[in-house]
């Protein structure tokens, strides 16, 4: 008698159960699909190569020269008044225009600090902002490359490398120092697991540079 009465509740726990899933229900304490991961975004200082090239290109006085009179106007080919010193290099910047080497001297009030510090970022990372081809979903775009490059008078120290957002690292030949007058190739892939334009950054710290140096990457996601 007490064998049926134990068999009796499984059965009816069983049809119970069943016709919560026969009626469109689904098992209980199910976890929802997993939410898509947010965009991450640099959220701290950084050094702008981008900004830096406008600065060796452009000058707030019209009537005084600018750095690229003096130094060309593409100073990531050529070497003019050896300024590739300048790569990733901004105490050396800072000392040239203090000594008023090649007559320098008047930036020291026309630029800052911060101003240096981008020109420095923008002549020792190439390019200074990146832009990958439309990718589907699940997919991994073509590698692109940035050219980390040090100083003819000094090397590149402490390097270290990180991407924000849905980038990814490459094959990098960048180990964590470049000896003076040397260069190394990050390599970078875009991994959307979103549509839509997307961005995110690399971000380039070493101990040349008071402030992480931030490379913008753009691209969209199909």
């Amino acid at each position: 008698m007490q064998y049926m009465r134990i068999l009796c509740r499984l059965l009816m726990g069983t049809l119970v159960f069943n016709s919560l899933i026969g009626c469109g229900g689904s098992a209980p304490f199910q976890d929802p699909p997993p939410a898509p991961e947010p965009e991450i975004k640099v959220n701290f200082k950084t050094a702008d190569p981008v900004r830096g090239a406008r600065l060796f290109a452009t000058s707030s006085n019209a009537k005084l020269l600018i750095c690229a009179d003096c130094h060309s106007d593409d100073p990531i080919l050529n070497n003019f008044g050896n300024i590739w010193s300048g790569r990733n290099a901004v105490d050396l910047i800072e000392r040239a225009i203090y000594a008023n080497t090649g007559g320098m001297g008047y930036l020291r009030n026309l630029l800052t600090n911060d101003d240096l510090v981008d020109i420095a970022a923008y002549l020792g990372n190439s390019p200074g902002s990146l832009s990958f081809d439309d990718t589907n979903l699940g997919a991994i775009s073509p590698e692109k490359n940035i050219t980390l490059s040090s100083s003819l008078k000094t090397g590149v120290d402490q390097i270290n490398l990180q991407t924000f957002g849905p980038f990814r690292l490459g094959q990098t030949t960048c180990g964590k120092d470049i000896p003076r007058f040397d260069a190394c190739k990050v390599g970078l892939v875009f991994a959307p697991k979103a549509k839509g334009d997307l961005e995110g950054s690399l971000i380039i710290r070493h101990a040349n540079s008071p402030l992480p140096i931030e490379i913008k990457l753009k691209a969209k996601g199909i």
